[in-house]
């Protein structure tokens, strides 16, 4: 009876190291042939801030199969040439400014899909050379305790720039490439006349401007000012450490920045850009994600509604947003001569 036990242990000794052994081998052959086969990736080029890409890759990657080649050029070099490199790109994901910057100098191919058409045409381009991704709107972040105290404030853009009791402060208009476009917005919306009495006003009560675009929504939850001109991106992420500040909607509505994508013209995997911009157009594949990772945009294509601390829904303004860079330098220089450093403080 032992000599039988002791040969059926043996036998299934050897079973068990013999089906080790096959599965090993066998794994071994896979990473072999996964190995041996090129990686397949969409090639991206962009100048948006470093990570967020990057978190969305696994998710793209699990869905479809495709890495993300992630490609970081400057803002200047984007709008100038596209690309930096011998690589050609599969695709642009970049700010509104910079994809029609591409489209004039013929980088990139039209593309349109039943993703594409449902964005609203205001955020794609007409010929669908470029299709927009995620809008951030311009908001008023308020310290709380000013919302406390001060429960009929009327938040128009007329109030916050006017009021002289309010400690504002707002981001250097030179400062970047958004800053710039908030006073395009300004001046598409007001008017010039406007928009310098506003900004006139605003310099006599301004308590500080920013260099970075997260100094007015800090500022406000620190109690330094009391109304922050800022990014809606930048509010949630003061938020999301816990400070004491609220977005408000304007009431007469906000300006808007949007960042999209547009197919390259040089891409030699068209249909692998295209599967990435119809990906990104369904928002519930990773806002999760870029939540997660403390990047809060207003998706293109999403029903989701985003009412401030009041229960107000957000107004963006109706913007065509062309802007010639000689307007745009004059502009900036009226400013900077006739309220940044040409104008006073009481």
């Amino acid at each position: 009876m032992k000599r039988l036990l002791s040969v059926l242990l043996f036998l299934l000794l050897a079973a068990a190291a013999f089906s080790a052994i096959l599965y090993y081998a066998q794994k071994h052959e896979a990473t072999k042939e996964q190995e041996s086969r090129p990686i397949e990736k969409v090639v991206i080029y962009t100048d948006i801030q470093s990570g967020i890409l990057e978190a969305l890759s696994q998710a793209f990657y699990k869905d479809t199969g495709l890495e993300f080649e992630i490609y970081y050029v400057s803002s200047d070099q984007m709008k100038g040439q596209g690309e930096a490199g011998n690589t050609p790109a599969d695709v642009y994901i970049t700010s509104q400014e910079s994809l029609i910057a591409l489209k004039e100098k013929e980088k990139l191919s039209p593309y349109s899909s039943s993703q594409t058409d449902t964005a609203l045409e205001t955020f794609r381009d007409r010929d669908s050379y470029w299709t927009g991704l995620w809008v951030d709107p311009v908001v008023f972040a308020v310290n709380r305790e000013f919302l406390n105290k001060h429960p009929a404030f009327s938040y128009t853009w007329e109030e916050v720039m006017s009021r002289q009791s309010v400690k504002l402060s707002m981001t250097d208009f030179i400062a970047t490439d958004m800053s710039k476009d908030l006073l395009m917005c300004l001046a598409e919306h007001f008017g010039m006349d406007d928009t310098f009495r506003f900004l006139k006003s605003a310099q006599q009560h301004v308590v500080q401007y920013g260099k970075y675009l997260s100094t007015p929504s800090r500022m406000a939850a620190m109690g330094k000012c009391d109304i922050g001109i800022s990014g809606f991106n930048e509010v949630i992420r003061t938020q999301h450490e816990n400070m004491p500040v609220a977005v408000i909607y304007p009431e007469d509505g906000s300006p808007w920045y949007l960042y999209g994508v547009g197919l390259s013209a040089t891409s030699q995997e068209k249909e692998r850009g295209q599967l990435l911009i119809d990906w990104l157009l369904v928002p519930s594949h990773y806002k999760a994600i870029m939540h997660s990772n403390q990047y809060d945009y207003i998706y293109i294509n999403d029903n989701d509604s985003h009412p401030d601390v009041a229960g107000n829904s957000l107004v963006l303004w109706d913007l065509e947003k062309i802007y010639f860079e000689e307007g745009k330098k004059d502009l900036l220089n009226q400013w900077g001569e006739k309220v940044r450093f040409g104008g006073t403080k009481s």
